[in-house]
């Protein structure tokens, strides 16, 4: 758990470093390497723009493999200093096999929406969850079941291509 108001870590589990597959919680870093690629948000294409606000607001995997390119991942993790998060492959819809671990997570989520070029476009596409994914799975469990104000990106999957270590 991190402080939003100053990347503080407040409290972590004893396996808060252990790599996990990210399934399509990789789609937020997708969506900064484009944003960042560009030159930030306001330099991002519309139609870019349009494709990264699908793939997260639907979880679309038919997007995310479209657009993984294996410097997506090492960009991202060396722009907001994330040690422990990796490529799995580069073999093009492997995306979702990278690996993460929570504290890596937590500090990305802090850093993007830190970061002006990304944070302002991130944060309010991540409030904007669909109801179903693109696949037709119901996304409103976990934190989307909250009400009120907020955003999340979760992940799920069944790729036993990586997932089993």
């Amino acid at each position: 758990m991190v402080d939003r108001s100053t990347g503080k870590l407040l409290a972590s589990t004893g396996n808060a470093n252990q790599q996990v597959a990210s399934e399509s919680i990789m789609k937020l870093f997708l969506a900064a390497y484009y944003l960042v690629l560009y030159g930030g948000y306001t330099h991002t294409p519309s139609d870019v723009l349009s494709k990264l606000s699908y793939m997260l607001r639907s979880s679309d995997d038919a997007t995310a493999s479209a657009l993984f390119t294996s410097s997506a991942i090492p960009t991202i993790a060396k722009r907001y200093g994330l040690s422990h998060t990796t490529n799995a492959t580069d073999r093009v819809g492997h995306w979702g096999a990278a690996r993460i671990t929570a504290n890596d997570m937590t500090h990305f989520l802090y850093e993007s929406a830190n970061d002006s070029e990304v944070g302002p476009w991130l944060l309010p596409v991540m409030a904007k969850t669909e109801a179903h994914g693109s696949d037709g799975f119901d996304q409103h469990f976990g934190l989307n079941a909250l009400t009120g104000a907020h955003g999340s990106k979760q992940g799920w999957g069944s790729d036993s291509f990586w997932t089993a270590e």
